[in-house]
């Protein structure tokens, strides 16, 4: 789906940016795929939990990040409700989302933005920022939560991983 997408954006020469505007039925179908692909991992990861297993997952969809990995659909609720392509696409998404239990444990590291950019050298600046902001600015409040400070030197960091992965078991 992204492929089709990156070359219908080519073939019109629409921007790779969201503008807040509809997307279109394709882009709504990438997203419902990026749900599926995500309910799948986290069976995948549950399934090896489940067997004695340690899954520890990035960017688990969670309603505090959502932003980062979440449902994307419902901020096109309005139009997608008017067809019932649209009504299945909502519904789909959300589906695969709501199946997807909470962690056995959370952890949120936390580092300032300018640590966060000068670690993570493979992605743009401005994407990493964005990223930390949203982190830091959830409310993390009856989620359970456990935060570490990754500012420090990743021994330590580690170490700290540890204690609380161990705690849980």
């Amino acid at each position: 789906m992204g492929a089709l997408l990156r070359v219908r954006r080519l073939i019109r020469r629409l921007p790779a940016k969201d503008s807040g505007d509809f997307p279109g039925y394709v882009s709504c179908l990438r997203d419902l795929c990026t749900a599926r692909d995500r309910y799948r991992l986290y069976l995948q990861a549950r399934r090896f939990a489940l067997a004695g297993g340690i899954a520890l997952c990035e960017r688990y969809p969670i309603p505090q990040n959502w932003e980062l990995a979440g449902p994307r659909l419902g901020e096109f609720a309005e139009r997608l409700s008017r067809s019932a392509l649209g009504r299945m696409l909502l519904a789909s998404e959300l589906r695969y989302y709501q199946h997807i239990l909470a962690p056995d444990i959370l952890i949120v590291l936390q580092i300032d933005p300018e640590a966060a950019v000068q670690r993570k050298t493979t992605e743009p600046a401005h994407y990493v920022r964005a990223r930390n902001r949203i982190v830091r600015g959830a409310d993390w409040s009856g989620s359970g939560a456990h935060f570490v400070e990754a500012g420090r030197p990743l021994a330590e960091v580690v170490e700290d991983l540890k204690v609380l992965i161990w705690s849980a078991l």
